[in-house]
């Protein structure tokens, strides 16, 4: 059982590393207790901050398993915290367990991938500076499943929220594969893209 920590019009892939800062009494009870009992997040994606309330069917109840790696308790009660997305996973059940927040079961989603570059020609470069980024940033308790660079692509596209989401929740890799070769020619001709992706993805 892991508790579900809602993340407002924003989607954490496995392999990514975030930021955040929570004021709210009962999430800084939250992230106090999972710290404690040395418990993972299951980070879940939805449209709009609803306090207490969330939503499973959010993203086909997918969530990203996220670990705490860093968190600083600030004078006014709030704290500021960094996570780290390990993988995706797959609501079974609510479980009530009287807490302010939601408590859920999961599966984890690990289906068999096979690496074979993609035909796309975009796909394949982003594909190879992928590969030379696995392991970074280098740490043990942290798994990279094979198809590492699917996720981290998704996470940087600039794509809509909902988008996001369909990535998010699709199963099969030839499927999100697809769906992300559709995105081509938004990503050639955005200038947020072409900006900001050659630094992480193209090696200098």
């Amino acid at each position: 059982m892991i508790p579900v920590f809602p993340l407002p019009r924003r989607v954490l892939f496995p392999g990514i590393p975030f930021h955040c800062a929570l004021a709210e009494a009962q999430e800084v009870r939250m992230i106090r207790e999972t710290i404690r009992a040395q418990k993972w997040l299951g980070v879940l994606p939805v449209h709009s901050s609803n306090g207490s309330q969330v939503e499973l069917g959010d993203s086909a109840g997918i969530v990203c398993l996220a670990r705490v790696r860093r968190v600083h308790f600030m004078p006014d009660g709030g704290l500021v915290m960094e996570l780290m997305g390990i993988a995706r996973a797959r609501v079974q059940a609510e479980v009530p367990r009287g807490k302010p927040y939601s408590y859920v079961e999961v599966q984890v989603l690990n289906p068999p991938f096979h690496e074979d570059p993609p035909a796309e020609g975009w796909l394949r470069q982003a594909y190879d500076t992928i590969r030379s980024l696995r392991g970074q940033p280098s740490c043990q308790l942290d798994p990279y499943p094979a198809g590492l660079w699917l996720d981290l692509l998704c996470h940087f596209l600039p794509v809509p929220f909902d988008a996001k989401l369909q990535l998010f929740s699709e199963k099969c890799p030839l499927r999100r594969r697809e769906m992300l070769a559709s995105y081509g020619p938004y990503w050639k001709t955005n200038r947020l893209m072409n900006k900001f992706l050659p630094r992480p993805f193209h090696p200098n």
